[in-house]
């Protein structure tokens, strides 16, 4: 689901100018740059749900679901489970919405995910990352991975190079906050990272450029200006 993750994140940023505003048609068939009703996060959330939907057709997709009713769709309460001992005994620390809750074709919460901006603050990644924690934190339910999502961005870069440069930093700062605040949870959880490039301002001029690189891997490429690296956390029950 990581492949369709990023996809979502390119199509986002092809469709939405710096990831806020669309070009719009003016009625003299010139083109101006305007901004969506739509906020970007939502944005962002429509066009990944999208593609993991047409990625997994069997799953139900939800937008902006109840924390409570997604953590309620995950079990069966039967006479072993009932409903009191279960639910006060497993409780979700962060109340509100879910970015997109994942469904199988039984209706039953299977996969949260939540999504950021570009460079969100490390306790607002912290925040989401240990509520996501807590809805894998019960042998019962059947939600048995959660994905948190968001976009590394440098602000000046001057070659191929450069870009794979910038990956490698996305990855490598996600890993250093995974190591330095969740080493507690790698005997129940496993955490790993997926850093892509995603998009850019200006593509290169020259394929000429492109000699010795594979632009399958780096994504969407630009020569300079700004750079958007996608980053993928999947958190699975060990």
């Amino acid at each position: 689901m990581e492949k369709s993750i990023l996809q979502g994140l390119r199509n986002a940023f092809e469709k939405n100018n710096e990831l806020r505003g669309f070009n719009v048609p003016k009625s003299d068939g010139t083109i101006k740059v305007g901004y969506a009703d739509l906020k970007p996060e939502f944005f962002i959330q429509c066009q990944i749900a999208f593609q993991i939907k047409t990625d997994f057709s069997d799953y139900e997709i939800a937008l902006e679901v109840p924390t409570e009713l997604f953590k309620n769709s995950s079990v069966d309460i039967n006479e072993r489970l009932s409903l009191n001992s279960f639910f006060r005994k497993w409780k979700i620390h962060k109340n509100g919405f879910l970015d997109i809750g994942i469904y199988d074709i039984n209706s039953k919460a299977i996969c949260p995910i939540e999504i950021k901006l570009i460079n969100p603050q490390k306790k607002r990644i912290l925040k989401d990352l240990k509520r996501l924690l807590d809805f894998l934190n019960n042998d019962n339910s059947t939600i048995d991975c959660a994905y948190f999502v968001y976009i590394y961005k440098e602000k000046i870069h001057y070659s191929l190079e450069q870009i794979t440069t910038d990956i490698t930093n996305a990855n490598n700062k996600i890993q250093k906050l995974l190591n330095a605040k969740f080493e507690n949870y790698k005997n129940k959880f496993i955490f790993d990272s997926c850093c892509e490039s995603i998009g850019s301002y200006s593509n290169f001029e020259s394929s000429d450029q492109m000699d010795g690189y594979e632009p399958l891997d780096l994504g969407e490429l630009i020569s300079e200006n700004i750079h958007y690296v996608g980053v993928v956390i999947k958190i699975t029950k060990r």
